[in-house]
């Protein structure tokens, strides 16, 4: 394995609410695979670097903010974060402080990058500046010696285009002349895309919160400053912890849904899915950022 000094991590999405596939003690599944990360980083001496949605929701009861607090202050392990939809009241940046997550900051259990965060490995000095939820990005020159690395939250895809998604290969090709590195969240499904001047990572999300996920195998990325390598490293999970039943009245729902749609499915912008609907529809007419943002929040639960 290459030397690792940074570690990515990306929608964590710490709850405690079960989801309904799930068998298992959810809160302490996450829990467990929080202590492999930093023990993993407590060992190589690495940093973390998170690309958003630490929690699920923007305001979490005090029980599970002490959780967190205790977790994060037991290892020695320096963890910064930027803003994801989940982590803002209302999608609101104005706001970002107001929620539990600007708590955690103050606290000093965390870090929240504002703008960016220069840290020296070795003779490599890396630039990580903060790409927060539609928040837009900076746009730096490259310099000898140094490494600029953009952490992302927003939507981005290697196949299909999906609402408000970007590219990923576009992506390296339009701004590969500022980032060595783009590392996004937001898309829980992890891929590399690279070409000579940058590599864009999407680290995906690191629990199973959905049925469909139950052949998903979550990572973490680790990241030579030095050389700009790459390496996905293996979350371990549980078997069985997905509910067979609960994926077979889904399948179930979505045969159902098929065959009523086969009724209508001459007319324009009908398509089989209920999500690309609501997306058809914000799409033709006047809806607000704001309502879109809290309607793509609610599709992607």
């Amino acid at each position: 394995m290459e030397p690792i000094d940074c570690i990515f991590t990306g929608d964590i999405h710490f709850s405690d609410k079960t989801p309904r596939c799930r068998t298992d003690n959810y809160l302490d599944a996450l829990i467990d695979k929080m202590r492999f990360i930093f023990e993993f980083a407590y060992q190589r001496q690495c940093d973390i670097m998170d690309v958003g949605d630490l929690l699920n929701q923007y305001s979490v009861n005090s029980d599970l903010e002490r959780i967190i607090y205790s977790l994060f202050k037991g290892y020695k392990v320096p963890f910064n974060t930027i803003y994801g939809n989940h982590d803002m009241p209302f999608h609101s940046f104005k706001r970002r402080n107001k929620g539990s997550l600007g708590l955690l900051h103050t606290t000093g259990a965390l870090n929240v990058i504002e703008d960016v965060k220069v840290v020296a490995y070795g003779t490599t000095v890396v630039n990580f500046y903060a790409g927060h939820y539609k928040q837009g990005f900076d746009l730096p020159e490259k310099r000898l010696g140094e490494r600029n690395v953009l952490l992302l939250h927003d939507m981005i895809s290697t196949d299909k285009m999906m609402f408000e998604t970007h590219n990923a290969q576009k992506m390296i090709e339009v701004f590969g002349k500022n980032y060595d590195l783009i590392v996004s969240g937001h898309n829980h499904q992890h891929f590399i895309v690279s070409n000579k001047d940058c590599t864009l990572v999407n680290v995906g999300s690191l629990m199973r919160s959905k049925a469909h996920q139950i052949d998903y195998k979550p990572v973490v990325i680790g990241w030579s400053a030095y050389t700009n390598e790459i390496t996905k490293i293996p979350v371990p999970i549980k078997d069985n912890v997905i509910d067979i039943n609960y994926l077979i009245k889904e399948k179930k729902r979505n045969e159902n849904m098929e065959s009523f749609v086969e009724v209508i499915k001459n007319k324009k912008g009908i398509t089989f899915k209920f999500e690309e609907n609501v997306r058809n529809y914000c799409n033709s007419n006047d809806i607000s950022r704001m309502v879109r943002d809290r309607l793509e929040e609610y599709i992607n639960e």
